[in-house]
């Protein structure tokens, strides 16, 4: 067992142990929920970087490469999908550019914004990492599941989030 599990574990277990009022599966699903998040999450920033990207990078070059062809965005649609600020975009984007990943194209229909485009070069690299990053999860979720647990799994989560979203 990974040392974070067992970190999980010792920590359920004390809860268990010595703090029986609180409820243990609501408690247990939420430890698991984060420790699984912050193990996954740190083998992808890793692989991020080894590409030559952060994090932001990343979730710029990946919401531009999900987005219809011609793959390019404006950048307040851009940070609208990434949950960020424009001018946490803007110090992402220039790097992006700089790289030779996304580029500056006008739009017509508004001279005052302009698109974000993904290049070739771009493509290319979001669709490595993303296939590295994608091996990698499915590796992971089926030495633990079978298809029908993971999928169980799946529908489960998508309840939790319509949940939360609701109560947001």
């Amino acid at each position: 067992m990974a040392e974070g599990d067992e970190t999980g574990d010792r920590l359920i277990n004390a809860i268990r142990e010595n703090w029986p009022e609180q409820d243990s599966t609501a408690m247990e699903l939420v430890i698991r929920l984060f420790r699984l998040r912050d193990m996954i999450w740190s083998r992808s920033n890793d692989e991020a970087h080894r590409a030559g990207l952060t994090w932001g990078e990343f979730e710029a070059l990946a919401a531009l490469r999900a987005g219809r062809r011609p793959h390019q965005m404006t950048p307040t649609e851009i940070a609208g999908l990434m949950l960020i600020t424009s001018g946490g975009l803007t110090k992402i984007l220039q790097g992006l550019e700089s790289k030779g990943l996304v580029r500056r194209a006008s739009n017509e229909a508004d001279g005052r914004s302009c698109f974000i485009e993904l290049t070739d070069a771009g493509a290319v690299a979001i669709d490595a990492l993303t296939a590295k990053m994608t091996a990698d999860s499915k590796a992971l979720i089926g030495s633990a599941l079978s298809q029908s647990d993971a999928t169980r799994v799946l529908r489960g989560l998508e309840k939790l989030s319509r949940a939360a979203d609701r109560q947001a």
